[in-house]
């Protein structure tokens, strides 16, 4: 049995429940929405500093030099985290 939560006057599930974070009920991996909810603030924060960088007035290859490793470890982490290596179950 879950607990409800009230938020603003309204009955909730909470985000357990509602299979917002991690798997489903039945204790499966979680999906592609949670790895995203994970790795797109990290993407954001690396094409942010890239931006930044820029703006400075480096030289534009260092931005072209920087964007790659970004995106390779934030596409690395929604893997990870979708396929359930970051919860240390390596079973199928």
């Amino acid at each position: 049995m879950t607990k409800r939560f009230e938020i603003g006057g309204l009955f909730s599930e909470p985000p357990e429940a509602a299979g917002m974070i991690g798997g489903d009920s039945d204790g499966e991996r979680p999906g592609a929405r949670t790895a995203a909810l994970i790795v797109v603030p990290l993407f954001l924060l690396g094409a942010g500093n890239v931006v930044l960088i820029l703006q400075w007035g480096l030289n534009p290859v260092w931005g072209l030099l920087l964007f790659p490793p970004v995106f390779f470890i934030s596409a690395i982490g929604w893997i990870a985290i979708s396929g359930g290596l970051a919860d240390g179950d390596t079973s199928d």
